[in-house]
Parts: structure tokens; C-alpha cells; sequence
């Protein structure tokens, strides 16, 4: 078993349809625990975009990158204060001296150029506290 699988188990049917329904309208979306930045469940445009604009394995071992987690509790702060919600966009992640995870021979030329026009979007919406627990936010990427 991979360390993908170890934090999001096998696929439920019931679960997998609304999913694939958001990525086929661009929107990948995954749940997650302020708490820790732990992912909860992730729709699989939201695996390939985190995999495409991330480097470092956290989401991949089942949590929020670090830049991602400290907007989630900025923004939670934020918005428990009445502040209007903010959007985060980033780049793509690209090679260099400190990215040491990431070496620029491993990474196409096109690929590299392309990473640079590309943004990933980010929006916050705060998950039902009935239905999903105290603590746990929805967060929806568009590629852009």
C-alpha cells in the first residue's frame, strides 16, 4: 500500500460520482482539518493539480502543503472576524537552488515554460459543522 492510499482509503462509489462531477466542470475540490491540514477527501483533479503545482510530499502523505495551511488559518481567522473572504493563487513550483527537492534536469523545458503562465486558484468555504465536524473547511481549485 502506497502512502497515498494509507490516508485516503479505496474509492466509494457514492462518493466518487459527485467528485468526478465537479472535475468534469474544472473544479477540484478537497476537504480538510484546520487543525492540522490534514486532507480528509480529495476529488482526482484535485490529486493531479496538488501533485502539478506542489513539490515537498506533504499532500501526498495525506496533508496542505505549508504555504496552503497557513492561508487556510489566516483566512479562518479572518473570516471568524466578519472580514470578506480573499482567494489565494499561486504558481507552479518551479527548479531552483531552493527548491533542493526539485532538480531543474529532471523537469522538461516546456514544462518549465508552461509552469509559468499557469495559476492555481484557491477558495475557502467552511464545511457543515453538522455534517462534517467543527473544524473542517472545503477548499475549491480552478486551474487558471
Amino acid at each position: 500500500m502506497n502512502a497515498v492510499h494509507a490516508h485516503f482509503p479505496d474509492s466509494d462509489p457514492a462518493i466518487d460520482a459527485p467528485r468526478a462531477a465537479l472535475d468534469a466542470f474544472g473544479y477540484a475540490c478537497l476537504t480538510v482539518a484546520q487543525a492540522d491540514g490534514r486532507c480528509l477527501w480529495r476529488s482526482p483533479l484535485a490529486r493531479r493539480l496538488m501533485a502539478e503545482y506542489f513539490i515537498g510530499g506533504h499532500f501526498e502523505r495525506g496533508f496542505l502543503p505549508p504555504e496552503l495551511l497557513l492561508w487556510l488559518h489566516r483566512e479562518a481567522l479572518r473570516r471568524r472576524a466578519g472580514a470578506p473572504a480573499q482567494d489565494l493563487t499561486v504558481l507552479a513550483q518551479t527548479p531552483s537552488t531552493y527548491n533542493p527537492t526539485m532538480s531543474a534536469a529532471h523537469v522538461p523545458s516546456n514544462a518549465r515554460k508552461r509552469s509559468l503562465s499557469k495559476r492555481l486558484s484557491f477558495r475557502l468555504h467552511e464545511a457543515d459543522a453538522a455534517t462534517m465536524g467543527e473544524g473542517q473547511w472545503l477548499i475549491v481549485m480552478s486551474d487558471i
